[in-house]
């Protein structure tokens, strides 16, 4: 009885996480090929926006990096 119960376990939680496994699956494999090609295009961009004489900053990076490094100085 043990072992039918622990094959029933297996089962049934294998049944529940086959959806979310597949799912996860998918978005992993869109950001394999997706989160590249980003990269690719804002590098282009930023190269386009350096050679004509702009400051180019990438979207949320850009800020996150500024925050980081012009905190305000500690009053103490």
């Amino acid at each position: 009885m043990l072992v039918l119960a622990f094959l029933a376990i297996f089962v049934l939680v294998g049944l529940i996480l086959l959806p979310m496994v597949a799912v996860v699956g998918v978005v992993a494999l869109a950001a394999t090929f997706i989160l590249p090609l980003a990269v690719l295009v804002y590098s282009m961009i930023a190269a386009v926006e350096s050679y004509n004489g702009h400051n180019y900053s990438y979207p949320w990076i850009g800020d996150w990096v500024d925050d980081q490094l012009y905190q305000p100085s500690d009053p103490r």
